[in-house]
């Protein structure tokens, strides 16, 4: 079996070497299951022998907002920062609350892979969070903006856009999609 830590877990049946010899059929049966299971666990983005370790954190949240239009930025630097997580289809969550305990929330968004996002929730003082989660994994633990700092969505000018971070697996910020999520060694365009 692979390492937890690097993600690259594969299923292995112990002793099936030994049917090579004894039960060549059998091997045969048993090491095609093997690959099936495998090749869906990394498409999927799943651990055939588990649970994968919780999400990592995002980097930060950044918000601006104008006219109760609210832009939402967010930093993902874990796919730069280790390339066991290549591969794995990730969503972004961001949560808007009335109060900063997060008791009240008035609104939760799925962004999918993208960092960014438009919002409307209208002239309002609203505190925000966001996590991420890899598809198998649990998800990450909220980060705040500020401290956690309260924005107010009204005025009269547009929202100051952000820099562009790119969406999913883009190991570069402001990449766009990022690698296509794939068998490897599979042709291009399946």
């Amino acid at each position: 079996m692979g390492s937890r830590a690097g993600y690259q877990l594969v299923l292995t049946i112990p002793q099936i070497e030994k049917q090579k010899q004894e039960h060549p059929y059998l091997y045969e049966t048993l090491n095609r299951m093997v690959e099936a299971i495998n090749s869906i666990a990394r498409q999927t983005g799943a651990d055939p022998v588990g649970v994968f370790p919780t999400t990592p954190n995002i980097t930060a949240v950044n918000v601006t907002a104008a006219n109760g239009l609210y832009n939402v930025q967010l930093v993902d630097n874990a796919f730069v920062n280790s390339k066991a997580l290549s591969g794995r289809a990730i969503s972004y969550f961001v949560e808007f609350a009335t109060d900063q305990g997060f008791v009240h929330i008035v609104h939760h968004e799925a962004m999918g892979a993208t960092r960014n996002r438009n919002i409307f929730l209208g002239n309002q003082t609203l505190f925000i969070r966001a996590y991420s989660q890899l598809q198998g994994s649990a998800p990450s633990a909220p980060v705040y903006f500020g401290a956690p700092t309260a924005v107010v969505g009204g005025g009269v000018a547009a929202p100051t856009q952000q820099a562009y971070q790119g969406s999913g697996t883009s190991r570069i910020g402001g990449q766009g999609f990022g690698a296509p999520v794939r068998s490897p060694g599979r042709p291009s365009g399946f």
